[in-house]
């Protein structure tokens, strides 16, 4: 008996437990993302108006990441629902870029810091923030644009220089067209624009028109020819020591900046195009402390309600997947440990979601009072443990059959397919043992596998009996035993 035989007796175009990741299950994005949620959901979701933090702990298979898809798609609904009052969307999922480059300045992951957390976030909206504007005029009008005031533009163009980055082109070309695009003019120029370029340069050509007058080259400058040379550079000075300033404010940026690549000379260059006093007192010169991180996070939340975005919600997955990290727990705790902070997670108007394997929960767990005095986990919507229940594991196997009926047509529930010599409150029970949704559709796709093979095409049998239910039953709750046994290892 063929399993496609079985499937289209119970009205069912594919195979509902075909998938086990969510992130390339395609029955979940279109049949179930809207409406099968986790029992926890309102309490992890919150209010887009208002965000809140939330750290859950879930083991692989519990569902983070459909949790992230599933808020992605919730907040995106909300925004076309509420254009003036939008929530910035950040999915803080892909470590790898950001342990690279801080790899190259410092090979102790031990040595990660709340600051670089926000560097990568900070980068991850800067850089969103600057495609919108650039490429997507339908999420950001040249009305919103025009609304941005001088120093929010300035703020921005700050921004960028430090934390925007493409694989399309240069930092250079992208920083120019960014300005171009925010209407930012003078008195924001460049070197050849500089008061100080523009004096060397016309004291460096009255200077050799007046040699050249008096032929001093051959006459004066024969004997004297040091004075002309402390006078140029006595001209030049001036601009010497702005580009001598924006190089070593590069460099500082540079070696701050620990989670990004930035080249000196390009960075140099966009510094200079800023006025010397725009750039004083900015966190841009201060970012060997943490506080810089939060005056340019409100900067750019600033500039982001400016342009219709009320708040901001970083959702924090796949934690345990960068080849750095490797699945290891005490490398997952190295990395994560400095983002358990009240004054980071309770920052206003953002919503930090952090999704983390169950396996960092012990180490979480068991630090000493002061780390749980700066994290605080009891103000934060603080979920230990991504559980599911029998009957909510039960609703899901229901969705997700009613997802792969074709048309729109009822599908069959699980009791269809089960015969009635198992209980509802059996059935329940089993559910409950399994405790993930990853281990049931693990388990319902073999036993649709095993049941057909105990039948052939011409004597089909429509329901799963008790025999072969059992019988696959045992053999998958010593491969679930073993499982957990790792675990625990």
């Amino acid at each position: 008996m063929k399993i496609q035989q079985l499937l289209s007796h119970h009205n069912l175009s594919e195979n509902p437990f075909s998938q086990e990741d969510a992130k390339e299950d395609r029955i979940f994005r279109q049949g179930c993302v809207d409406h099968t949620f986790h029992p926890a959901w309102d309490k992890i979701v919150g209010d887009p108006e208002s965000p809140s933090s939330a750290v859950v702990f879930g083991e692989k298979g519990s569902g983070k990441t459909a949790l992230r898809i599933q808020m992605v798609e919730h907040f995106k609904k909300f925004n076309a629902a509420h254009p003036d009052k939008r929530v910035m969307i950040l999915e803080y999922d892909d470590f790898n870029p950001f342990l690279d480059q801080f790899a190259q300045k410092e090979p102790n992951l031990a040595r990660w810091e709340l600051p670089d957390h926000m560097d990568a976030i900070l980068s991850l909206g800067t850089r969103k923030l600057v495609t919108m504007i650039l490429h997507e005029p339908n999420e950001i009008t040249r009305q919103q644009i025009a609304e941005l005031d001088r120093l929010q533009k300035l703020d921005l163009l700050m921004l960028a220089a430090i934390y925007d980055r493409s694989h399309d082109t240069t930092l250079a070309d992208r920083w120019f067209k960014f300005r171009r695009a925010l209407r930012f003019g003078w008195p924001l120029g460049g070197l050849f624009f500089k008061k100080e370029f523009l004096f060397g340069l016309l004291a460096t050509a009255a200077f050799g028109a007046v040699a050249w007058h008096f032929d001093w080259v051959h006459g004066l400058f024969g004997k004297w020819w040091w004075l002309g040379l402390l006078f140029l550079v006595a001209v030049w000075l001036p601009m010497l020591k702005q580009w001598v300033w924006a190089h070593f404010l590069a460099w500082n940026i540079e070696s701050s900046v620990r989670t990004l690549h930035h080249s000196i000379p390009d960075i140099r260059r966009l510094l200079l195009w800023f006025r010397r006093r725009d750039i004083d007192g900015q966190p841009i010169t201060q970012l060997q402390s943490s506080d810089a991180r939060y005056v340019l996070l409100n900067k750019l939340q600033a500039a982001l309600r400016t342009l219709g975005f009320r708040s901001t919600v970083v959702i924090v997955d796949r934690v345990d997947e960068p080849y750095r990290v490797g699945g290891n727990a005490a490398t997952m705790h190295q990395l994560m440990r400095s983002i358990f902070d009240l004054k980071f997670l309770q920052h206003a108007d953002l919503g930090i979601k952090l999704l983390l394997p169950g396996d960092l929960w012990p180490l979480i767990h068991s630090e000493r009072q002061d780390f749980r005095d700066r994290a605080r986990l009891d103000k934060q919507h603080y979920i230990p443990s991504l559980e599911w229940t029998g009957q909510s594991l039960e609703d899901l196997v229901n969705d997700r059959l009613r997802a792969c009926s074709p048309n729109g047509q009822p599908g069959p529930t699980l009791r269809t397919l089960i015969a009635d010599e198992i209980s509802d409150a059996e059935l329940t029970q089993y559910l409950e043992q399994m405790k993930i949704p990853r281990h049931v559709f693990k388990f319902f796709y073999q036993l649709l596998s095993t049941h057909c093979n105990n039948y052939t095409e011409s004597k089909p049998e429509w329901k799963i009996t008790r025999e072969t239910f059992m019988m696959t039953w045992a053999a998958f709750r010593q491969s679930l035993q073993r499982y957990e046994r790792g675990l625990l290892a």
